[in-house]
């Protein structure tokens, strides 16, 4: 007479197949996190290089700024636009009736 004795299955070797599983889990999730670091520390140090771009062309728009606004550049600007000092302006006297 054969006897059949039915799979058993050992718990040894089902903590072994999660134990992996789980450890293959962990890695590919600790790739992507660190994988995003990396992305984002890169992205920082391009958004700082233009940030110091950005701040010294904003600098060198304001010295532009100063120059034009300088009082010495604007009588030459006002000659060279052909204007002339207003000796009373009515702009600035208030109305009376």
């Amino acid at each position: 007479m054969t006897v059949f004795t039915p799979t058993k299955t050992n718990n040894l070797n089902i903590f072994i197949y999660f134990s992996i599983a789980l450890f293959i889990l962990i890695s590919g999730l600790w790739l992507f996190v660190y994988s995003q670091q990396v992305v984002m520390r890169h992205n920082l140090v391009s958004f700082e290089n233009n940030l110091k771009d950005v701040k010294v062309k904003n600098a060198e728009l304001k010295d532009n700024l100063y120059n034009l606004l300088n009082p010495a550049n604007l009588s030459d600007l006002a000659s060279s636009l052909n204007l002339i000092k207003d000796q009373d302006p009515n702009f600035l006297h208030v109305a009376q009736n």
